[in-house]
């Protein structure tokens, strides 16, 4: 099943020329093929010194579209210090 995923995901990737319908079409699979929750994918967002939600499907997705974590913040040790649209959870 994983292996047949990538098989999909890839030529779907290469049909798309943006950035964001390819981080979509990641997400969604991940999803699907993971049985998760909630997928996100973050990207180092250089000029704003950031790490950054840029695709978000599932459960909660609320709370981690557009989230913002500062540069040189350990992600997993400092989860409660995401900032979220201007408040922290």
């Amino acid at each position: 099943m994983i292996l047949g995923t990538l098989l999909e995901v890839s030529s779907s990737i290469n049909s798309q020329r943006r950035l964001s319908g390819i981080l979509e079409i990641i997400t969604r699979e991940m999803l699907r093929c993971f049985n998760a929750h909630h997928v996100s994918i973050m990207i180092v967002e250089r000029q704003k010194n950031v790490l950054q939600t840029k695709t978000s499907i599932g459960k909660g997705v609320e709370f981690t579209k557009d989230a913002q974590l500062p540069r040189g913040i350990p992600l997993f040790e400092n989860v409660p210090e995401f900032k979220l649209r201007g408040r922290f959870f």
